[in-house]
């Protein structure tokens, strides 16, 4: 089964309106604006294709996204995942669409400071209900179940819950012919992730190709700082830090290191700093450089904190980053 996802409607409208199919009168304005409308759409998602807000990306892609995600079940079939990004999202959207049993899934996550449906899905819902996920939150995790029904058949579920803890809202849709008997809350307890049974792995089991950068990806913070880690290869990791010292500027340093499995360190000595400056909020007015050649190291504790060593400027001697999501 496939979805369609409408994104551009005011075409459809426009061609609608002169008479699509019909030999009637039109303006040359409403003829023109028309043609205009097509035209731009056609060059910007190229040919008759509806723009597609979504970009495919990988497994590991959409994990360094959203670090505390979850998995696609054992038997799913046609697995794709996607990523939304624009300057209106302040937070990746990620997405993760299967099939089982004839029923298409679409499961969603988002970084957001309140809870919030991500879903997409808009029905005159014909009845809710508060659940209970048990392996979400320690086996306690609140969630709502929503269900539409046509002339007595499902066709629609969706279950949403928001771990308060990461501060992260999930979705999972469901659509099919006849969903009476399906158990979406079991669906999503099945995605669940053990991040912390997978984190608690000292030297994690490289033989199966899998990166050991892989249990400490996502985002710390201290103060104003905020450290982000992702897996790149099958030993190193990829290091960004922004550090802002007023709304109007901050710094910026890139690094890429190999993780050393015995001292459960990342070394490197290739970062890139730089400072940037903001003539207004959001619009960059400068980037500079400020050395390419700086090294230190990425110490990960017992506690899964991270302790930052910089050669260059020991800049956060004596700083912990925290996990944040």
């Amino acid at each position: 089964m496939k979805k369609t996802y409408v994104v551009l409607a005011s075409v459809m409208m426009l061609a609608l309106a002169t008479g699509c199919g019909k030999e009637e009168k039109t303006t040359e304005a409403t003829t023109e604006a028309t043609t205009q409308a097509v035209t731009a759409t056609e060059e910007a998602v190229g040919g008759d294709q509806v723009a597609n807000p979504w970009k495919a990306i990988t497994e590991d892609e959409a994990i360094a996204k959203i670090p505390r995600l979850f998995k696609a079940p054992d038997d799913a079939e046609d697995v794709k995942w996607s990523v939304m990004e624009s300057e209106e999202t302040k937070e990746p959207m990620v997405q993760l669409d299967f099939e089982r049993d004839d029923t298409d899934f679409t499961a969603r996550a988002q970084v957001g400071g309140k809870e919030e449906d991500i879903s997409g899905m808009y029905y005159e819902w014909t009845a809710k209900e508060d659940v209970t996920l048990s392996n979400w939150g320690d086996g306690n995790m609140p969630a709502k179940l929503y269900v539409y029904s046509d002339n007595g058949a499902v066709e629609n579920m969706l279950i949403t819950w928001f771990d308060v803890e990461v501060g992260i809202n999930y979705s999972l849709g469901a659509t099919g012919k006849d969903l009476d008997g399906l158990d979406l809350s079991a669906v999503a307890d099945q995605m669940y992730i053990d991040r912390e049974a997978t984190a608690g792995d000292s030297e994690p089991a490289v033989e199966d190709g899998q990166n050991p950068v892989m249990n400490i990806i996502g985002k710390y913070g201290c103060d104003r700082a905020t450290m982000t880690i992702e897996a790149q290869g099958t030993d190193e990791a990829k290091i960004n830090v922004t550090w802002g010292s007023s709304a109007f500027e901050h710094a910026e340093w890139n690094m890429v290191g190999k993780f050393d499995t015995a001292t459960n360190t990342v070394n490197y000595t290739n970062c890139e700093k730089k400072v940037v400056t903001y003539k207004d909020e959001g619009v960059i007015e400068k980037e500079e450089v400020e050395y390419t050649d700086g090294t230190g190291s990425i110490k990960v504790n017992d506690d899964y904190s991270l302790e930052w060593t910089d050669d260059k400027e020991h800049i956060a001697d004596g700083s912990k980053f925290v996990f944040a999501n």
